[in-house]
């Protein structure tokens, strides 16, 4: 009889830790699924980090670019503030030159005036 005793418990025990083919099988399916979910997953990972490579890729090359025509507007700038400097100067010999010439009229003028009076 303890013989029958030891014989039951141990197939209670035995059964009750053993899961249904039925359990098993959706188990597995739900094991399946997530696996495939987590594949998926990965791949978007692997896609979006070549994404933000591409992208720090861009970035670099304009901020190159921006440096460069910074660089331009500065040089230009500089030759607008030269031209600037260089009109400045070209319109003061003028005014002088205007003014030389302004003086040799008086002067012819008064040159002739004397011819005249001579």
């Amino acid at each position: 009889m303890r013989r029958s005793y030891a014989y039951l418990l141990f197939s209670a025990l035995l059964l009750t830790s053993c899961v249904s083919k039925k359990e098993f099988a959706g188990l597995q399916s739900e094991l399946k699924v997530a696996n495939d979910q987590l594949a998926q997953c990965d791949a978007k990972i692997v896609d979006y980090e070549k994404r933000i490579n591409t992208c720090e890729i861009e970035k670099q090359r304009l901020n190159s670019e921006i440096s460069n025509l910074e660089n331009s507007l500065n040089l230009r700038q500089e030759q607008i503030d030269d031209f600037k400097d260089q009109f400045s100067d070209i319109r003061s010999q003028r005014d002088k030159q205007l003014e030389q010439v302004g003086d040799l009229t008086v002067l012819s003028q008064s040159a002739n005036e004397n011819i005249k009076e001579t």
